[in-house]
């Protein structure tokens, strides 16, 4: 039976003893739990009664709690068998043993009794060798070792009966056979065993008689009558008694019968071929092919094992073949089916072999295919053969070679997924991928040796081969064949040169990646054909239906049918559903195969105008308000896709949209287009390796192409990337070039975001002034041009640079402006980055609970909008406001989430701003060595970003630590230099927060006199900028001054 031979199963026993091995070593039980194993197992798959156990384990002397003893006795087999103690289950009232085939030997028994009977009418010596096996399975001591009375009273002998009727039957064929003279020894000893059965006496009078010892069967029948009229008092039976006078009268009756004529022998055929020797990998789905080709519950297990060419199918199932041969001990055939050649082979011929294999001569093999199919399945009945069908074409090519019953097991190895025998025949796909990256270096090692190729050098030629073990096997062989290469230069012409032609063997033809390829592709239709060559020009990673539809210029149902006919053939593969993809190598094939359709340039131009469609109509609902570049004629968007379907399609085409954009494909407007509207994409998203690819390929298409609409819009974007990294110095030139390109290309949006983008870096780096200006200038051309959007984003920034000058009332003015028109246009960032200098302001003028309240409501909707970079910064505005209020662990609390946010964005200056608002809330709580560290990396951000406010705020909280830990003169010397930068400086609330703090240490110092000046100029700032909580903070101090 097919689990015998496999390895970690377990094996029960009755018929020797009972009792249980794993991998032949036995497990060691009590008497008590071996009673009750065999009962279970007399019972196998039966539920069996809790007074039945109980009867046969204790007979009549049952404990007090025999239902408790019982439980505990299940429990010990349970623990004894460890992980598969759940064979073991409670039902119906009782306990039932769930075993599968090949386990018990009682079960094995009766299985060849069964097979037994199949052929006995036509084949006795067969009928004979099956009983022979049945009965070895038995050992002298059935029923052994339970220390049970009861069950060897109640059991043991129908189990003996059984056995002796066995035997008797195998006694029956061996005397059909002539085996009289042979079988006369063993009935001498069974009727001197059992002296009272008169089959056997019978048995062995006839084999006497046929061997011409008349006199002896007559004797034989007089011992017979001797012992049963001596021990019971009676005559034998009419059986024995018509023997008796046939013998004396010499019937022809006793003449033994012709034997039928033999069915073909059954040649045992090993035909694998050799196992690859450095079969390397792949042990988990060696395991699993293994288990479904020895599944006792599927009657004739199928596995398809299919992949793309070179993967590695054929040499993964000879191993699993190999390793299965003592599971099929009728034969291992194998059939190579040529599926994927121009020849395929044809059932009816294959038949014929498998027929032969079978034994059943030439000319017994019958004329059509379904008589041929009809005689394998017969001949397979009750056999263990595994088939091996390599290299299948179609399912049709597979199908009249499956056997009909159970106990063969079909493996089919195949370039196509043959899903239609997977859904009639019940079969079981199991899809073979490229090595992963550790298995193909180990390959490669195996292959060359260690000494020959380094660890790295060994991963580059994996990847270089596509992970795919034939190319492996050729790259290694043609390094080998070329002794003192330099394996580096062999690495180089990879990279360099045409990979396929280099993957091949000299003199080859069958060595050869690109040739294992085109077979593949020659059996393709036309249609199937023309798109694998036309997706060679995919530029990104994957692709869809709709990008196939766009290559074909056919409806998406008709390409998506085209595109799962490739997927079929496995020349490319469904990595995610509805998204497609090559296999590297077969990338670089179908490139090879584009070249030469004329089609080619026509198909890309398609594909790309498709990207700009989608790519603007999803830009359209994620960035409805963000400047873009006019849409050329060809763009229409008829139809909106939802935000969260706008959001999903960005983020599944990225890869491909970049790709696009940075290889320049198609006519060169093509990638400025697409950069610009991925920014909405790449800014959302805090993407930024792929915002800095898009934007160097934009720009230097626009600047070969001198659009100046798009060059201003290019520099406009790397100006945007660099000031969200905090890096708003190196910002400046490129916000500044791209006003003057927006400015000479007519373009008033494009000049007026620039100008706004200069006055967000110099703000951020302290040139307050300067920055005043620009967002002037940018709100005066904003109200010119009667672009509401740009009206109320530069009033909106016009107000928060007014807040930084200390002019908060004229701030809040030009806030309410700015959040009357965002009203208008509804919650966007706008609205939300407003709401957001409308709390800072409420913050400075002391309405903490007004300021809370703005801040809460922005931080809903920036959550809303899905904007991480605008709700760090938010998070750090709460922070300092829960400060104010004295509730420091939630601002420590709220900073902490803030931190997150930003380093996963990599936004350097918000993060900046947030370690000292960390700090803040960490000194509020006295946890003074935490505050210090986030001052200080606070501090190391700020130089390197530039960020002058930053570095101020953070040389007053280390200057303010200081004086708590009683270091005055470094206290001072932190806030001197807080208070220096303000020569050039002109932020007038952190200005007087500065002299607030160096005052402070003054007064520490007992210096009143030198405090007194700057505790009154503090005074003076804070009074003019109207920030009463600054104003109390440094009042204070002058009154204690005095």
């Amino acid at each position: 039976m097919k689990g015998h031979s496999l390895t970690g199963l377990l094996r029960f026993s009755l018929l020797r003893q009972v009792g249980i091995e794993r991998d032949g070593e036995p497990i060691v039980l009590a008497r008590k739990p071996r009673a009750l194993l065999a009962v279970l197992l007399l019972r196998a798959g039966r539920p069996v009664a809790v007074s039945q156990l109980a009867e046969r384990i204790w007979g009549e002397d049952l404990p007090v709690d025999a239902r408790g003893a019982l439980q505990t006795y299940v429990n010990r087999l349970r623990a004894a068998l460890g992980e598969d103690g759940g064979l073991i289950q409670n039902q119906a009232g009782g306990y039932l043993i769930h075993l599968g085939a090949g386990r018990l030997d009682l079960a094995d028994f009766e299985e060849l009794v069964a097979k037994a009977d199949k052929v006995a009418e036509q084949d006795p010596q067969a009928e004979s060798e099956l009983l022979q096996q049945a009965l070895a399975l038995w050992g002298d001591n059935p029923l052994g070792d339970t220390g049970s009375e009861a069950l060897e009273r109640l059991e043991l002998p129908a189990l003996v009966e059984r056995r002796l009727s066995i035997v008797e039957r195998r006694i029956d064929a061996g005397l059909r056979l002539g085996l009289d003279a042979q079988l006369v020894p063993e009935l001498r000893a069974l009727t001197a065993d059992h002296p009272l059965r008169e089959r056997l006496w019978a048995q062995l009078m006839l084999a006497l008689y046929r061997g011409g010892r008349q006199a002896a069967a007559l004797s034989a029948y007089d011992a017979a009558r001797r012992i049963m009229v001596d021990e019971l008092g009676i005559e034998p039976g009419k059986e024995l008694r018509d023997l008796q006078q046939a013998i004396l009268t010499g019937s022809e009756s006793l003449t033994a019968p012709a034997t039928p004529e033999p069915q073909p022998s059954w040649p045992v055929h090993r035909q694998l071929p050799l196992e690859v020797a450095d079969f390397t990998g792949r042990a988990e789905l060696v395991s699993r092919i293994e288990k479904l080709l020895t599944d006792p519950a599927t009657g004739v297990p199928i596995v398809a094992l299919s992949g793309p060419p070179g993967v590695g199918k054929s040499a993964l199932a000879i191993r699993v073949g190999h390793r299965l041969g003592s599971a099929f001990p009728d034969g291992q055939w194998y059939v190579g089916l040529a599926g994927a050649g121009d020849h395929p082979r044809d059932a009816y011929a294959v038949l014929a072999e498998l027929l032969a294999n079978t034994g059943v001569m030439t000319s017994a093999i019958p004329e059509g295919q379904d008589a041929r199919a009809a005689l394998l399945r017969s001949r397979l009945a009750d056999r263990q053969v595994l088939i091996v069908l390599d290299d299948a074409g179609q399912a049709a090519q597979v199908r009249p070679l499956l056997p009909g019953t159970a106990g063969c097991a079909v493996l089919i190895t195949s370039r196509n997924s043959l899903a239609g025998l997977i859904a009639l025949e019940g079969g079981q796909s199991v899809l073979l991928d490229e090595l992963a990256a550790d298995d193909s270096a180990a390959l490669v090692a195996r292959l060359l040796g260690s000494r020959l190729l380094d660890r790295g050098e060994a991963e580059e030629l994996a990847r270089l081969c596509g992970h795919l073990p034939l190319a492996l096997r050729i790259a290694a062989s043609n390094l080998a064949a070329r002794p003192g290469t330099d394996p580096s230069r062999y690495l180089a012409e990879l990279r360099s040169g045409n990979r396929l032609t280099k993957l091949s063997v000299a003199g080859d033809p069958q060595a050869a990646v690109r040739n294992a390829f085109e077979q593949s592709y020659q059996s393709l239709g036309p249609d199937a054909s023309r798109l694998f060559r036309l997706l060679g020009v995919v530029p990104g990673p994957d692709f869809t239906a709709s990008a196939a539809a766009a290559f074909m210029d056919v409806p998406v149902d008709e390409a998506e049918a085209v595109l799962e006919l490739l997927a079929a053939a496995n020349l490319v593969q469904q990595h995610r559903p509805g998204r497609y993809q090559f296999h590297d190598l077969l990338r670089l094939y179908a490139q090879e195969r584009s070249t030469g359709d004329p089609g080619r340039e026509a198909a890309l131009d398609r594909l790309m105008r498709d990207y700009l469609q989608r790519t603007t109509a999803a830009v359209q609902v994620v960035g409805r308000r963000k400047l873009r570049l006019p849409s050329p004629s060809y763009v229409t968007v008829d139809e909106l896709p939802g935000p969260d379907e706008a959001i999903s399609w960005l983020a599944a085409e990225r890869p491909n949209l970049v790709t696009a954009v940075t290889a320049r494909a198609g006519v060169p407007e093509y990638t400025w287009l697409l950069a610009d509207l991925l920014r909405v994409l790449f800014e959302l998203k805090g993407l930024v390796a792929d915002w800095e690819a898009a934007v160097a390929a934009g720009l230097e298409a626009a600047q070969e192409a001198d659009d100046a609409q798009a060059i201003g819009a290019m520099h406009r974007s790397r100006g945007g990337l660099l000031s969200s990294l905090g890096r708003m110095e190196d910002s400046l030139p490129d916000l500044l070039a791209a006003a003057d390109w927006s400015h000479r290309a007519g373009d008033a949006s494009g000049e007026v975001s620039a100008l706004n983008a200069v006055g967000i870096s110099t703000s951020f780096l302290g040139r307050v002034r300067e920055s005043y200006d620009y967002f002037q200038r940018a709100r005066d051309a904003a109200w010119a041009g009667s672009n509401r959007n740009q009206m109320a984003m530069t009033s909106g920034n016009l107000a928060a640079i007014l807040h930084q000058l200390g002019r908060p009332r004229e701030a809040m003015a030009a806030t309410l402006e700015a959040k009357a028109l965002h009203d208008e246009l509804g919650m966007g960032p706008g609205l939300s980055s407003t709401l957001h200098t409308m709390a800072n302001i409420h913050h400075t003028l002391g309405d903490l609970d007004e300021a809370f309240a703005v801040i809460s409501t922005e931080l809903d909707a920036v959550e809303r909008l899905g904007r991480p970079r605008d709700l760090a910064q938010s998070l750090e505005t709460l922070a300092g406001i829960r400060c104010s209020r004295g509730e420091y662990a939630e601002a420590e609390s709220a900073a902490l989430r803030g931190l997150k946010i930003v380093l996963d964005v990599q936004d350097q200056l918000t993060e900046a701003h947030l370690r000292c608002t960390i700090g803040d809330a960490l000194t509020g709580l006295d946890r003074y060595a935490e505050a210090a560290d986030s001052y200080h990396a606070a501090l190391a951000l700020a130089r390197s970003t530039k960020a002058i406010e930053v570095e101020v705020r953070a040389n007053i909280g280390l200057s303010a630590l200081e004086l708590s830990l009683d270091n005055p003169v470094e206290a001072c010397r932190l806030a001197e230099q807080a208070v220096a930068f303000f020569n050039h400086l002109e932020m007038p609330m952190l200005h007087g927060s500065a002299l607030t703090q160096l005052a402070a240490v003054h007064v520490a110092a007992g210096d009143p006199a030198a405090a007194r000046p700057y505790a009154v100029q503090a005074v003076a700032l804070h009074t003019e900028s109207e920030a009463p909580l600054l104003l109390a903070k440094s009042q204070e101090i002058l009154d204690r001054i005095g």
